[in-house]
């Protein structure tokens, strides 16, 4: 359990920080809204998240570069 807790606090960190990152790109805030979409339909659709079916082709290295896949990794094993 303790483990579980380790690995949402380190997705939490993951997640703010690449709010944070995104939000540099941004000169309004109605940009920064604008950006959610972006960051976080591709990280559910690819990551594992909703379906158990690994992407395939070019699909798996995108989903290999968000870290959402490795916190679903890491809860799922």
């Amino acid at each position: 359990m303790a483990l579980i807790v380790l690995l949402t606090l380190l997705m939490t960190l993951v997640a703010v920080n690449l709010g944070i990152f995104l939000s540099m790109f941004a000169t309004t805030e109605f940009q920064a809204v604008q950006f959610i979409p972006l960051a976080i339909v591709p990280q559910v659709l690819l990551s594992g998240s909703s379906f158990r079916l690994p992407p395939n082709g070019w699909l798996q290295v995108v989903s290999r570069l968000l870290p959402l896949t490795y916190g679903v990794d890491g809860c799922v094993t």
